[in-house]
């Protein structure tokens, strides 16, 4: 796959767009169809390029720069909506391995997934005033529970 086929779907993944931004590159001219997914891209931190500065789209992408995307993805993950944190975890569970050459602990990301729960009640009943000159009526209370785990040993709980 191209690189910059791959770097266009990654551009999915972020959640901030640049409006304007300085060409990053110097071999990805603004007439790219690419331009604004890599310059994006690499406003956010996501992708560097090589130090000559040239970013190389027409080159196919490694394992190992494609781990180094999804690191940068997972540090961002709390600017990511649902949908984006999805595939993430796929592509992080697809190159683990690379990721631990690189130093990044999947399983924590694993262990943030998940660790709020929500639970809760609904109650209504009737009322009948039928000895007094109120009408009957109907009470109803709702309740709404969360519970999320800090650590292996705390939990924060909460009830509105």
């Amino acid at each position: 796959m191209k690189k910059i086929m791959v770097l266009a779907a990654a551009a999915a993944l972020t959640a901030g767009v640049s409006a304007l931004a300085a060409n990053p590159f110097s071999d990805v001219s603004t007439d790219d169809w690419a331009y604004q997914a890599v310059s994006d891209l690499s406003d956010q931190g996501v992708v560097e390029g090589y130090p000559d500065g040239t970013f190389k789209g027409e080159r196919n992408i490694t394992r190992y720069e494609l781990a180094q995307i999804i690191a940068r993805l997972m540090a961002k993950e709390d600017q990511l909506n649902a949908e984006q944190r999805a595939t993430l975890d796929k592509l992080a569970g697809e190159y683990a391995d690379e990721l631990a050459n690189l130093g990044v602990r999947v399983s924590n990301l694993e262990k943030k997934v998940g660790n709020i729960s929500w639970s809760g009640d609904a109650k209504m009943w009737y009322v009948n005033n039928s000895k007094e000159t109120r009408g009957d009526s109907w009470k109803g209370r709702m309740r709404i529970k969360v519970r999320g785990q800090v650590n292996d040993s705390t939990y924060v709980q909460g009830r509105f």
